[in-house]
C-alpha cells in the first residue's frame, strides 16, 4: 500500500494489520514466504479492479520534475552569460552548449513522462483503462505490449508499454505488486516481458 508517500507491505490479520517497509533487506523473499504460508485462497484478490496512485506521491514527482526544469534553466542562464562575455574559448562554449542541450533533452523527456503518469488504472477482462491528468484511454489487451522495470533516469517503478504509448507507474501506486501480476497475466504470452518489481 501507499499513503502519503509511505510505501509498505501490509498483512491483514484478524486482530489488525501488520505493516513493514519496502526497504527491508530481501523484502521480496519475505513477501513470497508470507504469501506461501497464508491459508489457501487468503491471498487471492480480484485482479479486475481499480488501482489508484497516491496523490502525495504524484505531487512529489511533479515537484521533482519542476526542480529539474529549474536546474536546466540555471545552466542555460550560465551559458548565456559566458557566451555574452566573449572571454571563454570556443571549445568550452561548444562543450557547455552540448551539455545544456543533452541536459534539456533528458529533463524535458523525463518531465513529459512524469506528467503522463496514471492517477488511476482499471484492469478488466476486456481492456486496460488508464486515467491521467489529461486524458482517459482504454487499451484492449492485444494492444498492451509489455511491462518492464523503469530505466535509471526515471523514478523507481515500472513501465506499461501499449501500442503507441508508454506509461510510467512509480512505487506510489497502491497495490503496485498486484497490479503488475494482474497486467502480466493478461498480456498475450508472446508479448510478455517478465521482470522483477517492488510495490
Amino acid at each position: 500500500r501507499s499513503n502519503w508517500n509511505w510505501q509498505r507491505y501490509v498483512v491483514e490479520c484478524e486482530g489488525g494489520d501488520l505493516s513493514f517497509p519496502i526497504w527491508l533487506k530481501d523484502v521480496e523473499k519475505l513477501v513470497t514466504t508470507i504469501k506461501s504460508r497464508l491459508p489457501k485462497g487468503a491471498s487471492s484478490r480480484n485482479p479486475f479492479r481499480k488501482f489508484s496512485q497516491d496523490p502525495i506521491s504524484l505531487t512529489f514527482q511533479f515537484v521533482q520534475a519542476f526542480f529539474g526544469l529549474s536546474v536546466t534553466a540555471v545552466f542555460w542562464l550560465f551559458f548565456s552569460q559566458l557566451y555574452s562575455q566573449h572571454h571563454t574559448s570556443q571549445s568550452d562554449i561548444l562543450f557547455l552548449l552540448g551539455f545544456c542541450l543533452i541536459l534539456s533533452g533528458c529533463i524535458l523527456w523525463r518531465t513529459f513522462v512524469i506528467l503522463l503518469m496514471p492517477k488511476q488504472i482499471q484492469v478488466t477482462k476486456a481492456f486496460l483503462k488508464i486515467d491521467t491528468l489529461f486524458f482517459s484511454r482504454e487499451y484492449p489487451w492485444d494492444e498492451v505490449k509489455q511491462i518492464k522495470a523503469s530505466i535509471p533516469l526515471l523514478p523507481e517503478g515500472f513501465v506499461i508499454k501499449t501500442k503507441g504509448q508508454s506509461f510510467l507507474i512509480d512505487n506510489g501506486m497502491d497495490a503496485a505488486d498486484e497490479l503488475i501480476e494482474s497486467v502480466r497475466s493478461n498480456i498475450p504470452q508472446d508479448k510478455k516481458s517478465i521482470t522483477d518489481s517492488t510495490t
